[in-house]
């Protein structure tokens, strides 16, 4: 599993459902009625377990994708959250190998869009 990809995820995860903000107040009651084992607690407790909750989410997601991706040649990389990706066909490969592998893909019902680059490349959009 890519490490960049997880921790994208995770960042992504913790800003759009929220959580970042509940971490960030959970010190407040701190600041406000000073250090309690009770404030204490609730700091040391809540924000940790928003944050495992969080990257555990993250990592089912990251091995959700590798696992839909299986076997199509695709890396997943930090990448795969790109609006559009491009993979690097082989130069060896004669242009009826290109076009049986664009096929291949098309027909897969995983891809849509998929177009060649002058570069050799396969842009999937």
């Amino acid at each position: 599993m890519d490490r960049g990809l997880l921790l994208a995820r995770w960042r992504v995860i913790l800003t759009d459902s929220g959580l970042f903000l509940l971490m960030a107040l959970c010190p407040i009651p701190v600041w406000q009625d000073g250090v309690t084992w009770r404030n204490a607690a609730e700091s040391l407790v809540v924000a940790p377990g928003v944050a495992a909750l969080a990257l555990l989410v993250a990592a089912g997601q990251c091995a959700d994708l590798a696992r839909r991706t299986r076997g199509s040649g695709l890396p997943v990389t930090v990448r795969a959250d790109d609006d559009t990706q491009t993979l690097p066909l082989p130069r060896a490969w004669r242009p009826e190998d290109r076009d049986r592998f664009r096929t291949a893909l098309l027909a897969s019902g995983r891809s849509s869009g998929v177009e060649e680059t002058p570069a050799g490349e396969l842009r999937f959009p």
